[in-house]
């Protein structure tokens, strides 16, 4: 509920490809199209790195290796999850001129 999503000017710049990414900001952005925008892939991809940086310095936590695809989608799915939640606590529309006032958000 408390989650403040990236900043809009700098993803909608990345997602036309005009600006430098995500950077140092780790804010995911939980808006439509969430799932397959470059700003999320990015910020996963990075999230990867450190994941496989970290396990490799610390000799392999005992785990079995599996693939870069497995660990992506565990990724993907923990965004989704993520994004569902939030999504719970946001306001939507009760009719088409009339949004929710934060006390039915609550309920």
């Amino acid at each position: 509920m408390l989650y403040t999503p990236a900043n809009k000017e700098d993803f909608e710049a990345c997602s036309n490809g005009k600006g430098s990414g995500p950077g140092k900001d780790m804010r995911l952005d939980f808006g439509k199209g969430y799932s397959s925008s470059r700003w999320n892939r990015l910020i996963l991809k990075r999230i990867y790195n450190d994941i496989m940086a970290t396990h490799n310095e610390q000799g392999g936590w005992g785990l079995p290796d599996v693939s870069e695809g497995y660990l992506m989608g565990e990724l993907a799915g923990q965004l989704k999850r993520s994004q569902k939640a939030w999504n719970l606590v946001q306001p939507h529309f009760l009719t088409e001129n009339e949004m929710e006032r934060p006390e039915q958000v609550a309920r």
